[in-house]
């Protein structure tokens, strides 16, 4: 649900608490025990530093490894893409009672304007973000997937912050996603071209579905949020995979959001 409605304008007791309710679902033991500080300001600026900490971690290690030879640069772009998805566990330790938990979109902003001046105008080969995340050393590459991850993590960040289907969203996207490359490229056997002449493989597509579920559950799992549904979360594995396996081969990441997306909406719309 994208929001309960709320039946009597008079009560203001009970618009505050629907308003926490959209900011926050998360249990009130698991809140407490997520925050950094006592103070929100501080709390959240310190969960913003520890999820640019995370993501310059990931990024960093991968373009090691990458350079050292342990893993090809397809293999490097698939780990940050999963462990982009991930970022979304950081929510929990933000603090909705003051309006800077807006900072959690704060790291998806500033890397989008990044990506956008690495690939558009610095364009350098050697840098560890193009080691990472691009297929062929390509700067032009980050401009097409993983910029569109980092627009849609922003998008999540600043109007579904702690919404189930941000969740079900990123779960789709990061992890199922994610892996679906890997798999179809290490085990795939089962070969088929899509209408854009994106090439993809029946055991690709499976795992985007497997790969989504376990995705969303382990996030409501690991985020502490009540609003785990076992039909809606197959029936938006399914619609990612299918969705995956129709897309073209650059904008599958704005494909499988918006679909999801527009699919939430018209759930909501319907009162179901």
């Amino acid at each position: 649900m994208l929001g309960a409605p709320i039946t009597n304008s008079s009560s203001s007791a009970q618009l505050d608490n629907t308003c926490a309710h959209q900011h926050n679902i998360m249990t009130t033991t698991t809140a407490r025990a997520f925050q950094l500080h006592p103070d929100p300001i501080t709390n959240n600026v310190l969960a913003t530093i520890a999820s640019f900490a995370y993501v310059q971690t990931v990024i960093t290690s991968t373009s090691f490894f990458v350079n050292q030879g342990f893993i090809s640069p397809f293999t490097s772009r698939k780990l940050v893409h999963i462990a982009a998805g991930c970022w979304i566990c950081s929510w929990p330790l933000y603090d909705p009672s003051d309006e800077s938990w807006m900072l959690n979109a704060s790291m998806p902003v500033i890397m989008s304007l990044k990506l956008l001046y690495k690939g558009a105008i610095l364009r350098d080969r050697h840098d560890p973000d193009v080691i990472s995340m691009s297929r062929r050393g390509d700067p032009a590459e980050l401009l097409y997937g993983p910029l569109q991850f980092t627009c849609i993590m922003s998008y999540l960040g600043f109007y579904l912050f702690m919404q189930p289907e941000a969740v079900y969203i990123m779960a789709a996207l990061g992890i199922g996603d994610g892996i679906a490359p890997l798999v179809g490229y290490n085990f795939g056997s089962k070969f088929f071209t899509n209408y854009f002449g994106a090439n993809k493989t029946a055991e690709g597509s499976a795992s985007v579905v497997m790969g989504t579920y376990a995705g969303i559950y382990l996030f409501f799992l690991a985020m502490g949020m009540d609003g785990f549904d076992d039909q809606l979360a197959r029936v938006c594995a399914a619609i990612a995979a299918l969705v995956e396996a129709m897309s073209p081969g650059d904008y599958d990441n704005l494909s499988i959001s918006l679909v999801l997306l527009f699919f939430f909406r018209c759930k909501s719309s319907t009162g179901s």
